[in-house]
């Protein structure tokens, strides 16, 4: 498990309870960790509907919560993951 997955799985048994289980389905059950350097976590969210919605409504509080759990300063930034290609037929 790669240092990213470590801090967002621990990140996530905190910041379920503080949101609730409605706003954890809805927001953040899709949330993938992409990556952790420099102190800078990257999230990937499955929509830009959805990674709006953290950085706006949330992205305070993932960050106050990454940095509790990393014990030390971690600014944290959303992207969205790219859409599937479409199959082409041969």
């Amino acid at each position: 498990m790669s240092d990213a997955a470590i801090l967002w799985t621990s990140c996530c048994e905190v910041l379920r309870e503080e949101v609730g289980e409605a706003v954890w389905r809805t927001w953040f059950e899709g949330v993938t960790p992409v990556g952790l350097e420099n102190g800078r976590l990257l999230l990937s969210a499955p929509s830009s509907l959805a990674r709006d919605r953290l950085e706006d409504r949330y992205g305070s509080l993932i960050e106050k919560v990454a940095s509790q759990v990393a014990d030390g300063e971690v600014s944290v930034d959303v992207g969205v993951r790219p859409a599937p290609a479409p199959v082409q037929d041969p």
